[in-house]
């Protein structure tokens, strides 16, 4: 992948690009005066009217946009909602659906960082065994904290390898994924 293809801004150029040119420049505008929420709205909403087919990467991609701005447990529903559609990255990425994403003990994935954390896979890449997930705190009140404390490149059978990224380095762990070797 060259170097204008990693990172927030290609994911953005990507997402709005799956929208018509006007509801694309719209979007880009929005996010250019520091509008991200309400331009991934834009984004999600349009896909969601059109019946636009969305692959798993692209679909992916954008849950890894709604989550750097905050609003992938607001939009999470309508972008699940979205038609699915052949791939349009290679190797494509999937988001793991809330059935399949049973939280695990912080402890148990080999990083004493997240001991007393809840670590909740959330993107896989076919053909590799790794898993990007989120670890969030438990909340009073038994939910899981709103935003994470870190996210977690996992994978099985090797916890001396687990792969902690801080808070702010969603895009950075999602390039982590990708850069993973393939099953042979």
């Amino acid at each position: 992948m060259d170097e204008d293809e990693k990172g927030e801004t290609a994911l953005w150029r990507r997402a709005a690009d799956l929208l018509p040119p006007d509801e694309a420049h719209a979007a880009l505008d929005c996010r250019g005066i520091g509008e991200q929420e309400g331009a991934l709205q834009l984004i999600v909403s349009g896909l969601l009217a059109r019946g636009a087919p969305l692959g798993g990467t692209a679909r992916a991609e954008i849950s890894v946009l709604t989550e750097a701005w905050s609003v992938r447990e607001e939009l999470g529903p309508d972008l699940a909602r979205c038609a699915g559609g052949p791939e349009d990255r290679t190797p494509p990425l999937e988001l793991i659906g809330a059935a399949d994403a049973a939280p695990l003990p912080g402890g148990s994935v080999g990083a004493e960082a997240l001991e007393g954390l809840l670590v909740v896979p959330w993107i896989t890449r076919t053909g590799c065994p790794g898993t990007l997930a989120r670890a969030h705190r438990l909340e009073p009140w038994g939910d899981l904290s709103f935003l994470a404390e870190h996210y977690v490149l996992l994978l099985p059978g090797e916890p001396g390898r687990t792969r902690l990224f801080p808070s702010d380095a969603v895009f950075e762990a999602l390039e982590e994924l990708r850069g993973l070797p393939g099953r042979d």
